[in-house]
């Protein structure tokens, strides 16, 4: 057994959960694009539409941009992108995030505010 175990690992709610990326092939093609895109990018671009000044805090532009290209790729609704989401590793690594969670990202009709903010 290696010294190094809690090394890849961080605390989420007092438990230490591994990272997805230690636990991913990551020659998987999701994990291959989402270290290719420059999701900077999408930040700035798209800052306006996740900023808010009340309620909840913002849903991050990475989030948004994967779930909504997750739903393009494999022709899903809003409800069943992020119902799937929470069953799938790959899914949530390319949307950004590090330990794999247990809930859904967001509600399905954030998609469709985040959608209308937007625009085309």
């Amino acid at each position: 057994m290696s010294g190094n175990f809690g090394e890849n690992r961080i605390p989420v709610e007092g438990i230490k959960q591994p990272l997805l990326e230690s636990q991913l092939n990551l020659e998987h093609p999701l994990a291959k694009l989402a270290k290719a895109l420059d999701w900077q990018y999408f930040e700035q671009e798209f800052r306006t539409a996740t900023t808010t000044d009340v309620g909840r805090p913002a849903l991050s532009s990475r989030l948004l941009v994967g779930l909504h290209y997750l739903k393009a790729l494999y022709d899903e609704s809003d409800e069943s992108v992020v119902e799937k989401w929470v069953e799938n590793p790959y899914w949530q690594y390319f949307c950004g995030e590090q330990t794999f969670q247990h809930e859904l990202p967001c509600h399905p009709t954030s998609l469709v505010k985040w959608r209308q903010r937007v625009g085309a």
